[in-house]
């Protein structure tokens, strides 16, 4: 348990940057949005839809860049309605211009392509830029998840399985606990995204003519110094 002094210590004195948003004003907040996209935000709750034109995108950002993933982490709620016939993208990068399964420009975060996942990230180099992706087995984003991205590396919770445990108010017996834990860590050690500040976007866009929808419930991002 942290007590107040420690939790005090640690948001303004130990970390650079500290936020936590639950959607209680989207005053921040920018959305791009094509054909039947369109983007909702509301208490507790964003929402991204493509609509059912095929070829339609939704995409939510904050207006500023202003996160660092190489000193930044990063945590968010989300799920996505289905996972066949739509490409998404959650996390860092550093422009505002529509993600690529391949891009190569610098950012860190979760791609959904062609039913998988992905974890991505991209370095930007000038003049031969580099894109490393590392696939993500078993991961069912039609759930809520929480995902993390932190410098090349991502992961999600929760991952749930069985531990067998007796209870001594049923004997004789074995009872069945469900316990939820931390993926894997998926790391890309090879390419690492730029030291410079990124945005935090959210895109979504459909293949077919079916609406297709991200749900995020809340973003919790820290920072450290850097020095």
């Amino acid at each position: 348990m942290v007590t107040q002094s420690e939790l005090e210590a640690l948001l303004t004195t130990n970390l650079k940057i500290w936020q936590h948003d639950t959607f209680l004003s989207s005053e921040q907040l920018q959305q791009a949005t094509n054909q039947t996209g369109y983007v909702t935000v509301g208490l507790q709750d964003a929402l991204l839809d493509t609509g059912v034109q095929a070829l339609s995108y939704a995409r939510l950002n904050y207006f500023n860049a202003l996160f660092n993933p190489l000193y930044g982490k990063l945590l968010l709620k989300l799920h996505i309605s289905s996972k066949d016939n739509v490409f998404a993208f959650f996390g860092f990068k550093k422009t505002l211009d529509a993600p690529a399964f391949d891009m190569t420009e610098s950012h860190a975060g979760f791609i959904l392509y062609n039913g998988a996942l992905y974890f991505s990230t991209g370095d930007g180099a000038i003049p031969s830029a580099h894109q490393q992706r590392t696939v993500i087995q078993d991961c069912d984003v039609t759930r809520w998840l929480v995902f993390k991205v932190e410098e090349n590396k991502g992961m999600y919770y929760s991952l749930p399985y069985t531990v067998p445990f007796f209870d001594k108010d049923v004997l004789p017996g074995l009872k069945q606990g469900i316990i939820r834990k931390w993926s894997p860590v998926y790391q890309n050690g090879a390419v690492r995204p730029e030291d410079v500040a990124h945005y935090l976007v959210f895109f979504i866009r459909n293949s077919v003519g079916a609406s297709k929808q991200m749900r995020l419930q809340f973003i919790n991002y820290s920072e450290v110094y850097p020095d």
